[in-house]
C-alpha cells in the first residue's frame, strides 16, 4: 500500500466527479493518481477502459503507464482493460483517428509543425486570392488595384 498525506488520500478517495491533480514537482501528483485509479477499478468497480488520465507531458504519461503497470499487477482487477493515457494532444490525435470520418477527417491526418503549416496557409490564401482574381471578384480586384498582388496577399494572411 502506498503511504499518502492525508489530503493525498482525500484526493485518491474522491470519486463523486472528474478530478484535477494539481500540485508541485515532487509533491506526489503521480502517486495519487495511481492510487486513484487503481482504487476506482478495485473499489468503485470501474471499468479500465471508461477511465481516462489526461497529462501535459508524454513524460508524464509514460510515467503513469510504468506506474499504473506495477501497481495493477498486485490487484485483482483484469489485466488485458486498456486504460487511457496520455497528453491532451495525443488524446485528441487518437479520437480523430478513430472517429473524425465522423467529421470528414481522415484516419491518417497527419498534424503539421507550426512552419508547415505558415507554408500551408500562405499556399491556400495565394490560391484562394487568384480564385477570387479569376471569377471577377470585384472586392479581390479593388484589394489588388489599392496594394498590388504580393501586399494584398500579405494583408489578407494578418
Amino acid at each position: 500500500m502506498n503511504h499518502l498525506t492525508t489530503a493525498q488520500e482525500e484526493a485518491a478517495n474522491y470519486f463523486d466527479g472528474d478530478s484535477l491533480i494539481e500540485a508541485g514537482a515532487g509533491s506526489g501528483k503521480t502517486r495519487v493518481l495511481v492510487e486513484k485509479v487503481a482504487r476506482l477499478g478495485e473499489l468503485r468497480k470501474t471499468p479500465l477502459e471508461k477511465i481516462a488520465v489526461v497529462t501535459f507531458t508524454e513524460k508524464a504519461a509514460e510515467e503513469l503507464r510504468e506506474r499504473l503497470s506495477k501497481r495493477l499487477k498486485s490487484s485483482r482487477l483484469p489485466q488485458g482493460d486498456p486504460l487511457t493515457i496520455g497528453t491532451l494532444h495525443a488524446l485528441a490525435a487518437h479520437l480523430l483517428r478513430c472517429h473524425g470520418s465522423l467529421g470528414g477527417i481522415a484516419a491518417d491526418f497527419q498534424v503539421m509543425d507550426e512552419g508547415l503549416a505558415d507554408l500551408e496557409q500562405s499556399r491556400t490564401i495565394r490560391e484562394g486570392l487568384l480564385a477570387l482574381l479569376e471569377g471577377k471578384d470585384p472586392q479581390a480586384i479593388a484589394l489588388v488595384e489599392t496594394y498590388e498582388y504580393p501586399k494584398a496577399v500579405r494583408l489578407v494572411q494578418e
